[in-house]
């Protein structure tokens, strides 16, 4: 079976790479006890790339199907929310098939990636939350770029992001999207 993440930049590549590696140093140190995601992710490791269109294209579904044509598959797409909680997912799950649509799951980032991040280095979670860039800036005490976000994604402590409810919304989507 082909397990794909898709997310929304080339840099969303390198971070989402990084968070599951991550997960799987916490699994094998028996740091995180989540049973059936430390047992597959390793197994069932996922591919990563990035959205090959817009998250409101219709070519975004085709490429997708291209990606794991000829298997079975599962795909999870995690995009930032924009300010818009529920629209991203509708945006993505309505360029899909009903019969596709049992295999592909959205998580939607409230506001954008980089409030895991903020959240993941010890920033304020409401702080992260309503201007993520600006408390990063914060954090590091320097100008933040979207670049930034894979090259400062192994200093998170993903223990940190756990019980924030998009964050633990991932974690159950990898989960499934592991699961033999």
């Amino acid at each position: 079976m082909k397990r794909l993440i898709l997310v929304e930049d080339t840099y969303g590549v390198t971070f989402h790479r990084t968070l599951i590696n991550k997960l799987i140093e916490l699994c094998e140190s028996r740091k995180l006890k989540i049973e059936s995601l430390c047992e597959n992710i390793r197994t069932h490791k996922p591919r990563i790339r990035r959205l090959p269109a817009k998250k409101c294209n219709p070519a975004m579904a085709n490429h997708a199907r291209a990606i794991v044509a000829g298997s079975p598959w599962r795909i999870l797409v995690v995009i930032d929310s924009e300010g818009k909680p529920d629209a991203p997912d509708y945006f993505v799950r309505r360029h899909f098939r009903r019969d596709e649509l049992d295999y592909i799951r959205v998580v939607t980032v409230e506001p954008m990636h980089e409030a895991w991040l903020c959240i993941g280095l010890g920033g304020d979670r409401r702080i992260c939350r309503r201007d993520p860039v600006q408390a990063i800036q914060r954090l590091l005490n320097s100008y933040y770029e979207k670049r930034m976000l894979a090259k400062l994604a192994p200093r998170i402590d993903v223990k940190i992001l756990i019980g924030e409810r998009d964050f633990d919304k991932y974690l159950d989507c990898l989960r499934w999207l592991t699961s033999p």
